[in-house]
């Protein structure tokens, strides 16, 4: 099973419910996953990661495997599959959830889950999870993630 992950699946984590500092094992096996070719993402996740100068932008620069360079494939499933059927998923005004067109598209092209820690959205903007609901994509959450996995954390 291959994992396309949304930048909540990663900054979320990262700074909330699984920090590093806390859950070092968790990070372990992300990695195990990136290193598998398990766990993809989009390289505009990199982009928006690097807003932010922080740890996490370090630690995913030491993993360049997860990013996904976007080629013609992608492309025209992001014009004809996610943005035709959803162009208002993308919130033009603000410059947000730029991202998420080409997690979709990336998950499809891929055949792979989503994981993303977003909610659903609105009937005006569609978020991750409503998209792909309707394409017919399995999204999933990351503690889900961990389940799937059977991964355990415990003292």
């Amino acid at each position: 099973m291959i994992y396309c992950l949304d930048t909540s699946a990663l900054i979320n984590p990262w700074n909330k419910n699984y920090r590093i500092a806390n859950f070092p094992a968790f990070w372990e096996d992300i990695d195990g996953l990136i290193r598998t070719g398990a766990a993809i993402a989009p390289m505009e996740v990199l982009k928006e990661i690097e807003r932010q100068d922080d740890e996490l932008l370090l630690w995913v620069r030491q993993r360049l495997g997860l990013f996904r360079e976007i080629d013609e494939k992608i492309e025209i499933v992001l014009r004809k599959e996610v943005l035709a059927k959803f162009h208002n998923m993308v919130d033009y005004n603000r410059d947000r959830s730029g991202t998420d067109p080409w997690v979709v598209a990336l998950a499809l092209v891929e055949n792979a889950v989503v994981v993303s820690q977003e909610d659903k959205g609105k009937k005006k903007r569609p978020s991750i999870p409503d998209v792909c609901f309707k394409l017919n994509v399995r999204h999933i959450r990351v503690a889900d993630l961990i389940a799937d996995q059977g991964w355990v954390y415990q003292r």
